[in-house]
């Protein structure tokens, strides 16, 4: 199975992003960390300012990692900066990956 982060990868360059994962596993405590603690991926377009963060995750866990976005002070000092926040969530319908894109607004 494809994770959220390889869909949301694949889905980002064939939209003409450039993109990299900025999320990190620790070995040692076997968890995964997210740049400020809500971004699996930054991106990059020409014509579009800023930059775009990604929180990519499974289509029913989209409200949830909203409600915990919404409570670091770093998500919104990000936001703030600039950029864009989203959240993408994936699912499987009738045989076919399709993807909830979410933007986070302060």
């Amino acid at each position: 199975m494809t994770s959220p982060t390889a869909r949301s990868l694949i889905l980002l360059r064939k939209e003409g992003w450039t993109c990299q994962v900025v999320e990190k596993f620790n070995q040692f405590a076997g968890v995964r960390i997210d740049l400020f603690g809500c971004i699996d991926i930054v991106a990059i377009k020409t014509g579009i300012p800023g930059v775009l963060g990604i929180q990519a995750t499974s289509r029913g866990n989209v409200s949830t990692r909203i409600k915990k976005i919404m409570a670091l002070p770093e998500a919104k000092l990000f936001v703030e900066c600039g950029n864009q926040l989203m959240v993408w969530g994936w699912d499987k319908y009738k045989k076919h990956w399709r993807v909830r894109r979410e933007v986070i607004s302060f």
